[in-house]
């Protein structure tokens, strides 16, 4: 495999705040406040050995995110391209300073996904496809969490190239929980039916959820130290403020993609993007533990990396 060296051509603070730059390994699992891994924290052998790069879209980025076609058993279409359009726009309209914000502007595809699972082309066209699925176990993910985001890159430089999440309906009732508190789980909640896996696992809100991992999918790890923050690596079942970014988050992704930087990371034509490996998010939301007085279970996201070669 190619070595790996940092994709930003600007200078970034990467100890400010509590945000964390995703990074092409494993950030430690230490529960809900998770070690941030640094270039800073590895020799420029160990870099070069192991192929560390840190992971961003290129500066300018402007292509579609796709809703797959099945769509949700909770949610009308339309409600859920409007939770991923608020999402999204949450991220790139944040203000950097003197009204600017990163150079980022992913929007929502015309067109309707077409592939149900993480999928990168060497050829071809991709899709950024979000996609929610009944057969979690199947797949071999971890019932206990809410959605999985795959991204792939580049190893030259660490540019992200495609990114796909997936959500999980078969253990979890996924809802669009509005203004409201998010109801009681019942199999009612769903057309045709809620999974009987689904009502016992309880309600969790979507865009809680893909707010947070639209932050993974722009190239974030987990805060380390801000409880308060999107991207902090445990959730509550029924939470909904992670929908609101905090100061930690919004200096995270400006200091990736800083205003006015004349950052940028080149492209190249898709034949020749040839060399990619995975990096697959944990996110929403695994169980961490049940809080014995309130009920509440607490939940804990985390990430793990392979090459599919």
């Amino acid at each position: 495999m190619t070595t790996l060296v940092a994709g930003l051509a600007c200078a970034i603070p990467v100890d400010a705040f509590a945000w964390c730059q995703a990074l092409s390994v494993v950030q430690p699992d230490t529960g809900c406040a998770q070690t941030c891994v640094t270039l800073s924290d590895f020799t420029a052998a160990q870099i070069a050995e192991r192929s560390i790069v840190a992971l961003d879209w290129p500066r300018g980025s402007s292509q579609p995110y796709a809703i797959h076609r099945a769509g949700a058993n909770a949610i009308s279409q339309d409600n859920v391209e409007a939770v991923f359009e608020r999402a999204f726009a949450r991220w790139q309209t944040i203000d950097c300073g003197d009204g600017a914000s990163p150079p980022l502007g992913f929007f929502l595809s015309e067109n309707p996904g077409t592939h149900p699972a993480p999928e990168f082309l060497n050829t071809g066209t991709n899709e950024n496809t979000m996609a929610f699925v009944s057969d979690w176990a199947r797949r071999g993910y971890a019932p206990n969490a809410f959605a999985l985001t795959t991204t792939w890159f580049r190893l030259s430089d660490g540019q992200i190239l495609d990114a796909d999440m997936v959500l999980n309906e078969q253990h979890w009732i996924i809802y669009d929980c509005g203004d409201a508190p998010c109801p009681a789980p019942s199999e009612d909640l769903c057309e045709g039916g809620c999974p009987s896996a689904a009502v016992a696992g309880g309600v969790v809100d979507l865009e809680n959820t893909v707010t947070h991992e639209v932050g993974h999918f722009l190239g974030l790890a987990h805060s380390d130290a801000d409880e308060m923050a999107t991207m902090w690596a445990c959730a509550e079942a029924n939470e909904v403020f992670k929908r609101d970014l905090s100061a930690d988050d919004i200096e995270g992704l400006c200091a990736v993609y800083p205003p006015g930087c004349g950052c940028s990371a080149a492209g190249v034509p898709i034949s020749q993007r040839n060399t990619v490996i995975v990096f697959l998010f944990v996110l929403g939301i695994a169980w961490r533990y049940r809080r014995l007085r309130s009920r509440r279970r607490r939940s804990r996201m985390g990430a793990t990396l392979y090459d599919p070669q």
